[in-house]
């Protein structure tokens, strides 16, 4: 039997049709097809909620209002706007060009991220079950805590030793609460190369410089809308992760306080309507459709969140990897 992940069926399978295909999804098969602009050479999904078919393929260059990849593998790295160029461009001629590229990500390559492999690591994310799971006192067996932008500003996270954050555009790099906190956990400081508006040159070289040895960039071909801790766990299976804890990596967030936010950012149904709980439900599915068959990939996952109401992977880790508490 097919997979079925949050009402979304697996019909085809490195492009061919599987036992799960019917004509009703005929249709929207070759809306697919056409927005490719080729027959599928990877998985397809169709979500029967919305009557969709969508997968891996529909790109950033296929469709950039609903895209969770920016390139395909061939092209990632040699491709128009988002590939190594990019890369050179935003970061590497202002913060090192050593760095490895692979036809999954681009790394900076300074010592930072070769730690983790084999590693056990807590992911939080600013998604409300950060705030209503008491996940700092469950037994967990982590090495490192991964987290994002605005982390300091939430109660739990402020008093933890935090190894690794990405701060996207909207961070204040000023901020002495984060720059404090920086230089006391000695925190590695990551920047996205699909995050955009893009910080200048010259802010760059001054963070580095202000924080030696503790500032790097990668760039992975996934992307996605489901924020950063969604980006980090790709980014903690291809870096060989042993295991990957997660919590505050939710879904849709309209009506849900921000975590690291509060009611700054509580999100309202008029400002996400474009981001739908069904694009949502549907970028999940691709997530995990990605991360548990990278290829050689044997990182286990705990779903800290799982039933929650705002979580949209509890659908899939309760069936692919349920979670287990000691």
């Amino acid at each position: 039997m097919s997979k079925n992940w949050n009402n979304c069926i697996l019909i085809a399978e490195e492009g061919e049709f599987n036992e799960s295909f019917t004509m009703s999804a005929m249709s929207s098969w070759q809306s697919y097809c056409n927005a490719i602009g080729r027959d599928p050479k990877e998985n397809v999904w169709y979500d029967h909620d919305v009557k969709k078919c969508f997968g891996s393929e529909q790109t950033f260059f296929a469709n950039p209002d609903d895209f969770s990849f920016f390139n395909t593998k061939e092209e990632f790295v040699t491709g128009p706007h988002w590939g190594d160029d990019h890369v050179k461009k935003r970061f590497a001629n202002h913060m090192g060009h050593e760095r490895t590229v692979t036809d999954e990500y681009i790394i900076q390559n300074n010592g930072l991220f070769e730690k983790y492999k084999g590693k056990n690591i807590l992911m939080v994310g600013g998604g409300p079950s950060c705030v209503d799971i008491a996940w700092e006192k469950m037994d967990i067996d982590y090495d490192h805590i991964w987290t994002c932008n605005n982390f300091y500003k939430n109660d739990k996270l402020v008093n933890l030793p935090i190894d690794l954050v990405t701060l996207g555009p909207t961070v204040d790099l000023s901020d002495d609460k984060l720059l404090k906190k920086v230089k006391a956990d000695n925190i590695t400081c990551a920047f996205e190369g699909g995050i955009s508006p893009f910080r200048s040159g010259e802010e760059l070289t001054q963070f580095s410089q202000d924080n030696p040895g503790q500032v790097g960039y990668f760039h992975l071909r996934y992307f996605s809308k489901l924020g950063g801790i969604a980006r980090l766990i790709c980014l903690g299976a291809l870096l060989e992760a042993n295991k990957i804890y997660i919590v505050g990596c939710d879904g849709y967030p309209v009506g849900a306080k921000h975590a690291f936010e509060g009611a700054d950012k509580k999100h309202s149904a008029s400002h996400y309507n474009s981001y739908s709980y069904d694009l949502h439900k549907r970028h999940y599915v691709l997530l995990w459709d990605y991360v548990l068959n990278l290829h050689n990939s044997k990182t286990k996952f705990q779903n800290l969140g799982e039933g929650h109401e705002f979580n949209q992977m509890t659908d899939i880790s309760k069936k692919e990897f349920p979670l287990i508490l000691k």
